[in-house]
């Protein structure tokens, strides 16, 4: 990873095509692999953002749970009505809550339960 040393202060540096280059701030208590973890994810986030398989949906054979935060700011309910609707078959869950509601304490009873009754019931094992 790139670094400039300005004015006592290390500059972490990196680019990723066009646009300003991403600049961490050594001695702020990161070590350089945190800094570089920092670049993945956001790397990793800019592609997640852009990286479209909507028109892919139908292919999905699998019974399928579309679970949704009422209060969620980051998907709108309009795209999972979309998933859900190109996805033969499949059930779209609204709960309380916002976006990522299943890492939530106190949504993951109501998160958990809700899958719990999309799955089919277990089996006992069969008898050796």
């Amino acid at each position: 990873m790139p670094s400039l040393q300005v004015n006592d202060i290390e500059l972490y540096y990196e680019s990723h095509g066009a646009g300003d280059p991403l600049v961490l701030i050594g001695g702020l208590g990161l070590s350089v692999a945190d800094m570089r973890t920092l670049i993945e994810l956001r790397a990793q986030f800019q592609a997640s953002g852009s990286y479209d398989a909507t028109a892919r949906l139908g292919e999905i054979t699998q019974p399928t749970l579309i679970v949704h935060g009422r209060a969620d700011r980051i998907a709108p309910l309009a795209l999972a009505r979309e998933m859900h609707n190109a996805i033969p078959g499949s059930r779209l869950a609204r709960l309380g809550g916002g976006h990522l509601i299943s890492l939530l304490p106190q949504r993951q009873r109501q998160f958990v339960a809700t899958v719990l009754a999309f799955l089919p019931p277990s089996k006992p094992p069969a008898a050796a």
